[in-house]
């Protein structure tokens, strides 16, 4: 009876071992899917975040590619720039501002042409008070203005001037015509008087 015994709990020992083994064989293959699922939802999901990035990238990195092509040109004087980006983000702010500093450029160089082709009636709008360019073009043209002022006034002057001269010799030259005639007629009398002296002696 104790072998029957023995045997028995030896049968039931290797059941339970068996069983065992089973659950954790389908606990490892539950495990194993598991991690081989997370795997490929790490691997996918770092696929998207790379696409992700380029295309971020990609909308970043264009539009502030033009406004430094457009920069550039501005800084050697090309006006003929556009910043036309037109979005609601902080680079749709950045070329907004760019646009204002480009169309505040092309108003100071129509100026600035303006004065060089003589016209001094052009008003320079001061922008702030830092506006440095604004305020040395509107002094400067207030500057030609009492400049031409001082030569208009001057040209009046001479020109009052060169009158009196003319009148002074205008005067001058008749009494010199005067003054030959007075001349012209003492000789005639002492001549006169001459003959008639000659003819008294006689």
């Amino acid at each position: 009876k104790s072998g029957d015994a023995v045997r028995d709990y030896l049968v039931e020992l290797v059941e339970y071992n068996e069983e065992s083994a089973v659950e954790r064989a389908e606990e490892n293959t539950k495990l194993a899917a598991s991690s081989i699922t997370i795997m490929i939802t790490i691997i996918i999901g770092l696929i998207i975040a790379i696409i992700l990035g380029l295309f971020i990238a990609n909308i970043i990195s264009k539009p502030i590619g033009k406004m430094v092509v457009a920069a550039d040109k501005l800084a050697v004087g090309d006006l003929d720039v556009e910043a036309d980006i037109y979005t609601k983000d902080e680079i749709g702010k950045l070329a907004e501002s760019f646009r204002k500093l480009i169309e505040s450029t092309r108003e100071q160089a129509l100026i600035t042409e303006r004065i060089a082709d003589g016209d001094l009636t052009v008003d320079v709008a001061i922008r702030s008070e830092k506006d440095l360019l604004g305020r040395k073009l509107s002094k400067m043209v207030q500057e030609l203005n009492n400049l031409m002022l001082n030569i208009t006034s001057a040209a009046q002057q001479v020109s009052a001037g060169a009158k009196q001269i003319s009148d002074s010799s205008i005067v001058l030259s008749e009494g010199s015509t005067e003054q030959a005639s007075s001349i012209e007629e003492l000789t005639a009398s002492l001549e006169e008087m001459s003959s008639q002296t000659g003819r008294n002696a006689e």
